[in-house]
């Protein structure tokens, strides 16, 4: 009787160590899978931990990503944290994408939109600012700002 009720325990002990370990391997498999998925369309790079990406591996920052960008070439992305990094390393590929509209735009900082979302200082987006200033220049205009003397008459 008690050989049997200590071998249920047993088993009953390794069962639930062998589902914790299926699922953490579920978990990573899933993890990985959505990582490939939403990556097929950014250029390649090396790949990360999970949470944390690359972070780890970057000790010299500076000389890291420039071996990197002699490894994997003038465009190449990894994972800072949660966030996706595209690093343009070459003059060629920085000339090209500065002048590209494209580009203008900034990423969206979380902590910073919490305090005001509509601030000109924390714009993301470029065509918001752009139709903000307009309004700005054009009520300076009608006030007279920027107007000579001899214009006001």
């Amino acid at each position: 009787m008690f050989q049997t009720s200590l071998w249920t325990f047993v088993t009953r002990g390794r069962a639930l160590e062998n589902e914790i370990l299926i699922a953490l391997v579920v978990l990573v498999v899933c993890y990985y899978l959505q990582a490939a998925w939403r990556g097929r369309n950014l250029p390649p790079g090396p790949y990360g931990l999970p949470i944390v990406g690359y972070l780890p591996f970057l000790s010299d920052p500076l000389w890291d990503l420039h071996k990197l960008g002699e490894k994997y070439g003038d465009i190449f992305c990894f994972k800072m944290g949660s966030q996706t990094v595209v690093v343009l390393h070459g003059v060629e590929a920085i000339k090209e994408a500065l002048s590209r509209p494209e580009f203008l735009g900034r990423p969206p900082i979380g902590p910073l939109k919490l305090f005001n979302e509509n601030s000109a200082f924390f714009m993301d987006d470029v065509h918001k600012w752009r139709e903000q200033r307009r309004f700005v220049v054009q009520s300076m205009k009608d006030l007279g700002v920027g107007k000579t003397q001899i214009e006001g008459k």
